[in-house]
């Protein structure tokens, strides 16, 4: 999940549970505390109005009587959100607040760029002991790789990998880029956590794997 992901989560579950401990917050979303304080901090500069009261009987709370600004995004950055929310949908277990976010996200985006995602979407296979993706950008230039059938080309330690993006698993307690090696035009997975300057760049096209052969690359 990504840290914007993760913030947006942590707001609807304090919304939903009213007051909360940080330390409850914490280990509801499985931060240290020091993570968890910069990420409120972050809300908080944001214009969220969350309130901490300490002591026996205090906690954590979002004013409810407080008004929030008005926050806009480019075209890209709902584009984004609106995959980093499906994407930890399908990984974890969504929140009403978490969906209805996703869907004043899907409101305001055009229907055929929705369509271009969800198209994407589908390539994301989720399997038992999935991981978490930790790169905030990693996925929209998936998903611009995939929608434009452009080449991705990545670091991973001295080597330099091009690829045609296929989609993105989770499992094995790590996030798999699934990709065809533009080289031998062979379907295989990269450890997105060692990936390094992902850039895309222009490719010949390349013929696209099926949904199932995806799955099977994550045996």
């Amino acid at each position: 999940m990504s840290t914007h992901a993760r913030r947006q989560q942590i707001l609807a579950w304090l919304r939903e549970n009213k007051s909360a401990t940080a330390e409850e917050a914490a280990a509801a979303f499985n931060v240290s505390l020091r993570t968890l304080h910069r990420d409120l901090a972050a809300l908080r500069y944001s214009g969220v109005p969350i309130q901490g009261e300490p002591g026996r009987g205090g906690g954590l709370r979002v004013d409810p009587l407080a008004t929030m600004p008005a926050i806009t995004f480019s075209g890209d950055e709902a584009a984004g959100l609106y995959l980093t929310l499906k994407v930890a949908e399908a990984v974890g277990s969504p929140t009403a607040s978490g969906k209805a976010i996703t869907k004043k996200v899907t409101d305001a985006l055009p229907e055929d760029r929705v369509k271009e995602l969800d198209e994407f979407l589908k390539r994301v296979i989720v399997k038992k002991g999935g991981g978490q993706l930790s790169d905030d950008g990693l996925l929209g230039t998936l998903e611009e790789a995939f929608r434009t059938n452009q080449g991705l080309r990545f670091d991973v330690g001295k080597k330099t990998h091009t690829i045609h993006v296929q989609g993105l698993g989770f499992a094995g307690g790590k996030v798999h880029i699934l990709g065809v090696d533009d080289k031998n035009e062979k379907a295989k997975t990269y450890d997105a956590s060692k990936v390094k300057k992902p850039r895309i760049l222009k490719s010949v096209e390349a013929k696209r794997v099926g949904v199932a052969g995806l799955k099977k690359l994550l045996k």
